[in-house]
């Protein structure tokens, strides 16, 4: 599975903060060589500028590392830093540092879960119907539809 990941304010060439998540990302044996910094575009018609954004491609064994390796991450930010994540389904899910600073072990924990979860697609969107047990994940626009069979 292909997640895209961007900082809030990017730009359309990495910055210190977007190299700084790769090389976190690069250093966990499971996600070794599956990151990437790229530029994207927002529509096909290029008119909406290319934006950086990180790819992981994940197997389901390195979805709780990487939950794990972003929460640590933005813990230690000291800004506003926020990330946008966007699962294959094009489902988006928001995290904030000012958010994730101030949790408990346990709450980290539970926090981390639920957004292995949510990535996986094995639960609900937190935000969507029932928010997050930390209240710290924020599902951006509607989760998409099952298709309907033929």
């Amino acid at each position: 599975m292909r997640v895209t990941v961007r900082l809030d304010g990017g730009s359309n060439t990495p910055n210190p903060q977007e190299n700084d998540l790769s090389a976190a990302l690069n250093n966990h044996p499971l996600l070794r060589g599956r990151v990437r910094l790229t530029t994207e575009r927002h529509d096909a018609s290029g008119l909406n500028p290319s934006l950086a954004a990180l790819l992981v491609d994940l197997s389901p064994a390195a979805l709780g590392a990487f939950a794990s390796i972003l929460l640590t991450w933005l813990r230690h930010r000291t800004g506003s830093t926020r990330l946008t994540l966007r699962r294959p389904d094009g489902a988006r899910l928001e995290l904030s540092a000012q958010r994730v600073r101030n949790l408990n072990a346990a709450e980290l924990t539970t926090l981390a879960t639920q957004l292995t979860e949510a990535l996986a697609g094995h639960s609900q969107l937190p935000g969507t119907d029932e928010p997050s047990t930390a209240g710290q994940i924020a599902a951006i626009g509607e989760k998409p539809e099952p298709s309907k069979p033929a």
